[in-house]
Parts: C-alpha cells; structure tokens; sequence
C-alpha cells in the first residue's frame, strides 16, 4: 500500500507476537522455577506462588503485546521506508489500551458471555484497525505519499 498501512500492520503482528510470547515464555520459566524450589510440602505455598505467576506472566504478555505492537509498527515502516514512522507508532501506543480496553467494554455491554466468532472478529479489529488507525492520524495533515 502506497502510505504505509499494510507495513505498520504486519509489522504490529509481528512486534505484539514476538514480545508477547516472550512475556508468557518468562512467565514459563518462573512457573519452572517455583515448583523446582518448593519441596512439596505447602500445597497451599506452591498455588500461590503459581498463581502470582500467572498474575505476572498476563501482565508480561499484556505489556509485550502493546509495547510490542508499537515498536513492530514503527520498524515495519522504517525498513519499507515510509515516513512518519516514529509518530505512527506513538501514535498506536496511546491509542492501542483505550482501543482494546473499549472493545471489550463494549463486547461485554452487547453480549452477556461473548461469543467465541465475536471474539475473533474483535481480535482481527484490534490487529488490522488499531495499526490502520494509528496510520491514518499519523499521516493527517501530511501531504507526503
């Protein structure tokens, strides 16, 4: 595409996908590491010590999910050469929480318990409409192709 949006998508999908399992990779390992030290005894110790790492392994996999998407995005730009690359992906850092925090808000409001097909469609909005979004504010006022 001429202004970019196919670079700042693909490049989001790959930055989300790359930190975002990173995240929960950590998460893995510290979930290793916690039942390799407790020695069996306090079950109750054991839940939550693996409990407080799931807890943490979501947030890691949150957090790598947006930075990132944001991150991603902007690379995919400057390695095809478009410009505005550094404002598209500030542009999707700020806008990707509200977005996804609103998504699921409203899915939430419209439907009691989501359908699994309504949340692959959300899920494909947020991948493809967040980048395209973030590219078209980054590009407004801009008279560069």
């Amino acid at each position: 595409m001429k202004r970019g949006y196919l670079a700042s998508v693909v490049g989001a999908l790959l930055g989300a996908a790359a930190l975002g399992l990173t995240g929960v990779f950590v998460a893995l390992v510290l979930a290793g590491n916690a039942t390799q030290d407790n020695d069996g005894d306090a079950f109750g110790e054991l839940f939550g010590d693996l409990l407080g790492i799931v807890v943490v392994g979501i947030l890691l996999a949150m957090a790598g999910l947006w930075i990132g998407a944001a991150l991603g995005c902007w690379l995919g730009l400057k390695v095809a050469g478009h410009p505005r690359q550094a404002r598209t992906g500030v542009v999707l850092g700020v806008l990707l929480p509200p977005w996804v925090i609103g998504l699921a808000v409203a899915l939430g409001a419209a439907f009691g318990e989501v359908p699994d097909l309504v949340v692959g469609a959300a899920s494909a909005a947020t991948v493809v409409g967040a980048p395209v979004a973030a590219r078209s504010l980054a590009m407004r006022g801009s008279e560069v192709s």
